[in-house]
């Protein structure tokens, strides 16, 4: 106060070695409690000092996190940033941060004092001495997140949250005294898949016994995998009989796998199993017991996937064979167009060869025709194809019985089939092939040939435009017929068919006189939806116009398109003239 001389101390009781108590140094803050007086030391120069007189102190927080993407499993530091914006000094500045849930508190680079707890995942730190102004203190908070984590599609956000105050009591800016953090949080599980089957290899197992092959599937990590999918895809020339199948897993429940037996295999099948969850560094196990009544190898193909990315496919993968007896390796090689359009034929060129060193007997050739096709025919170039096919059914395909093949040898099959007209543009049919023989394959790997075809739509449209009279006298009415052919070969999809009106004042187009989905819009559009017309079809509507005054002859056009591709764009347009005269 005026005149009167007020005793101030060294606040900050910094210890510096060159500070002799009353020496100003920048950072100091120097109190006289009694009369409330705070003198901040904010900077120094040659000729002074630069002061603050009861000074604010402004602290602020943000946060990043590393990596900016964390994933489920792994460690993640969140990089704190506290600074006083001044002008006084900051001292006894606390933090607390509170943790997302599904994460672990590691460690912090403050010190292991200067954090406690966390409480309900809230962690308090206090920083050390004082924070002058116009500085910053950076430092890190460790944690773990789970690999249990739950995601959607293999991903997931977390929040974290973390609050700054100082011991003054006046800080000016509440609102960069906190900060939220949101991380993207991914998943990783590198599963490994390996298999064992009895007898090892070359060992040969006798006919009539039965033996097994064993799937493991290991997670090592770094997240837990969801979904988990085990396929093993069994490949046998001869009758195979899947008498059990047993899954059991180090933790939680065991996949659970389909069919169920006993499976009768005449020439392969496909097992698959799922898993919900398989936790890190957990496994799973899959035992396939089996029996062959006559020599053969069995070839015996399991793969995993995963809805948790997986960063090294190269180990979802592993192959195995009980080998009764081989003797002729057959294969089967396909090939087809790579398009077709809807409505068109399709031919199928089917190749088995032997590559020995036995003559193949009983060779059959099956192949699952698409759905989207109707059979029209098979020739082989020996034996027979079996009549009555059901496209798309995989229990009964096209089999082809072409009897015995010598070693060297080969022989072919022409399959003919008519693409559904109706098919969507763009459709992929899939045909599967696969040859099998009653002697022994020593290499079922080439046994099954897939092609693919794409589809594409063609609809040639045509549109025709009559009407009941050339002539007609004022205050009659006219009456259109408007037609659309589809000409082929596909449907023809959303079919619509615009028509400009005659350009009289004095038209009145009646709405009631066709009830197919017509919209009139001013001043003389006429827009019709026709829908589908299927492939060598029709579709027929009219069209009703009252006329006052002659009007000379008049010409109506219109116009037919579709989301189907046409061909032929010229007949997708008609127009039709009449004469009004006579009268008034």
């Amino acid at each position: 106060s005026p005149g009167t001389a007020s005793e101030i101390v060294d606040g900050t009781n910094n210890g510096n070695a060159s500070d002799s108590g009353a020496v100003w140094v920048p950072g100091e803050l120097f109190v006289d409690e009694l009369r409330g007086v705070t003198v901040a030391i904010v900077s120094e120069y040659d000729d002074g000092w630069v002061l603050s007189i009861n000074p604010n102190t402004d602290v602020s927080v943000v946060k990043t996190a590393n990596p900016s993407t964390g994933v489920a499993g792994e460690l993640l530091t969140y990089n704190i940033t506290v600074s006083n914006l001044g002008p006084g000094p900051a001292t006894g500045v606390v933090v607390k941060d509170t943790l997302p849930a599904f994460t672990t508190y590691a460690q912090n680079t403050l010190g292991p004092s200067a954090c406690t707890g966390p409480v309900a995942q809230v962690l308090t730190c206090t920083l050390p001495g004082t924070l002058a102004a116009n500085t910053s203190k950076t430092f890190g908070i460790v944690v773990t997140v789970s690999p249990s984590i739950p995601l959607t599609n293999g991903t997931t956000t977390i929040t974290n949250t973390v609050n700054v105050v100082a011991a003054q009591d006046d800080d000016p800016t509440s609102t960069n005294n906190n900060f939220s953090l949101t991380t993207l949080v991914v998943s990783k599980a590198d599963l490994s898949l390996s298999k064992e089957c009895k007898p090892d290899q070359p060992n040969t197992q006798p006919a009539g016994t039965s033996t097994f092959c064993e799937i493991y599937v290991d997670n090592p990590g770094i997240s837990d995998a969801q979904n988990v999918v085990i396929t093993d895809r069994i490949i046998n020339s001869m009758p195979v009989t899947i008498t059990a199948i047993s899954s059991i897993t180090t933790s939680g429940p065991p996949a659970v796998c389909l069919p169920a037996t006993p499976i009768s295999s005449p020439s392969g099948t496909t097992i698959t199993c799922t898993d919900a969850v398989l936790p890190v560094g957990a496994r799973d196990t899959i035992r396939i017991t089996f029996t062959a009544a006559t020599t053969g190898d069995v070839d015996d193909t399991a793969s995993v996937s995963s809805a948790t990315p997986d960063p090294d496919l190269g180990n979802n993968t592993a192959v195995g064979r009980v080998s009764f007896r081989g003797e002729a390796d057959l294969s089967l090689n396909k090939t087809a167009a790579s398009s077709v359009v809807a409505g068109m034929n399709l031919t199928y060129s089917l190749t088995v060869a032997n590559a020995g060193p036995s003559s193949a007997t009983n060779v059959v050739v099956t192949d699952a025709l698409p759905a989207q096709v109707s059979f029209v025919s098979a020739v082989p170039s020996q034996g027979s194809c079996q009549a009555g096919v059901v496209p798309g059914d995989p229990t009964k395909p096209l089999k082809c019985a072409l009897g015995t093949i010598a070693n060297g040898a080969a022989a072919s099959v022409a399959v003919i089939v008519k693409v559904n007209p109706d098919v969507p543009d763009g459709t992929i049919l899939v045909n599967n092939g696969e040859v099998a023989s009653s002697v022994t394959d020593p290499n079922n790997a080439n046994n099954v040939k897939t092609v693919s075809t794409t589809v594409t739509t063609s609809a040639n449209l045509e549109i025709l435009k009559t009407a009941d009279a050339n002539t007609y006298k004022p205050n009659t009415t006219i009456t259109y017929k408007v037609r659309v052919n589809n000409l082929g070969s596909s449907d023809a999809q959303n079919v619509t068919v615009v028509d400009t009106l005659p350009d009289l004042k004095q038209a009145i187009y009646s709405s009631n006189t066709n009830p197919g989905g017509c919209i009139f819009q001013a001043p003389k559009s006429l827009t019709c939806s026709l829908g589908k017309i299927a492939t060598l079809t029709s579709k027929e509507f009219f069209i009703m116009l009252s006329v006052k005054g002659a009007q000379g002859t008049i010409t109506n056009s219109v116009t037919v398109s579709s989301t189907t591709g046409d061909p032929v764009m010229s007949n997708n347009t008609a127009s039709k003239d009449v004469t009004i005269k006579g009268g008034k």
